[in-house]
C-alpha cells in the first residue's frame, strides 16, 4: 500500500523531469539489496536522485582508504550511540577526515551479532536503532536539504518461529521496525516535502548465518 501511495502521489506530479530528490535509504541488512531496484524505477519515471555513490567510492579507494573529504557527493551515515541513546552522524561536514568503511561497519553493527565500536568516548552500532524517528530528522545538514526528500524503507513478513534465538531476533525487529515505520510514513508521508517509500521484501529476513543460504534468498 505504500509503494502504491508514492507511485500515485508521484504520477499526479506534471514535470517528473523536474523533480530532484535527496535520498535515504534506510537498513535491512540482507533486505538492502531491494534498494536497486528502487534505483531502477526513480530511472524509469525520470526522477532525479541524490544517494548512491557506491561506484563513486570504490573507483576512489582502490588504492587508498576513501575520506568524506575525498568525495564530491553528499553522503551521510547514521550511527546510534548505546550510551546515551543518541544519534552519531558520520558526513563531510561532521567527520570530514573519517574513513567511509569504516562508517558503513559502524553503521551495520546490529547489537548482540556484532562487537560495538568505542570512538571518543562513544560506544556505537547500527544507526537502525534511530528507526523510530524520520531519518531526515537525524542531520541538521538534511534539514537544510532544498530538494524533495524520500525516505526509503524495508519491511517484510515473518515466518519463522522461536526455535532458536536468531528466530526469535528476526521476529522482534521485523515487529519493532514495522511498527516504527508504519507511524512514520502515516505521520510524515502526505507532507508535500516527505515522501515516503516502504518496500515489502517478503520473507527475507534480517538475519541469517551461512553464505548460500543468505545468497539464495537475495
Amino acid at each position: 500500500m505504500q509503494v502504491l501511495f508514492f507511485c500515485n502521489k508521484v504520477c499526479d506530479m506534471k514535470n517528473l523531469q523536474s523533480l530532484k530528490y535527496t535520498c535515504l535509504f534506510g537498513g535491512g541488512a540482507i533486505r538492502g539489496a531491494a534498494h536497486v531496484g528502487v534505483l531502477k524505477a526513480f530511472e524509469e519515471l525520470g526522477i532525479k536522485y541524490y544517494g548512491p555513490i557506491n561506484g563513486h567510492v570504490y573507483e576512489k579507494g582502490k588504492n587508498n582508504p576513501v575520506t568524506f573529504s575525498d568525495i564530491d557527493k553528499k553522503l551521510y551515515i547514521i550511527s546510534t550511540n548505546i550510551k546515551d541513546f543518541s544519534c552519531c552522524e558520520f558526513s563531510k561536514s561532521a567527520t570530514p577526515d573519517f574513513e567511509i568503511a569504516k562508517a558503513v561497519r559502524i553503521s551495520c553493527c546490529a547489537p548482540g551479532l556484532m562487537r560495538a565500536v568505542n570512538i571518543d568516548d562513544k560506544l556505537l552500532v547500527d544507526g537502525d536503532l534511530m528507526k523510530g524517528r524520520p531519518m531526515w530528522s537525524l542531520s541538521k545538514e538534511l534539514l537544510k536539504s532544498q530538494n524533495r526528500i524520500c525516505e526509503i524503507r524495508l519491511e517484510g513478513e515473518f515466518e519463522g518461529d522461536d526455535s532458536n534465538p536468531l528466530n526469535y531476533v528476526n521476529g522482534m525487529y521485523s515487529c519493532m521496525t514495522f511498527s516504527e515505520t508504519s507511524f512514520i510514513a502515516d505521520m510524515y508521508g502526505k507532507n508535500d516535502k516527505y515522501d515516503y517509500l516502504v518496500i515489502n521484501t517478503g520473507n527475507v529476513v534480517v538475519f541469517e548465518i551461512g553464505r548460500a543460504s543468505c545468497r539464495e534468498r537475495v
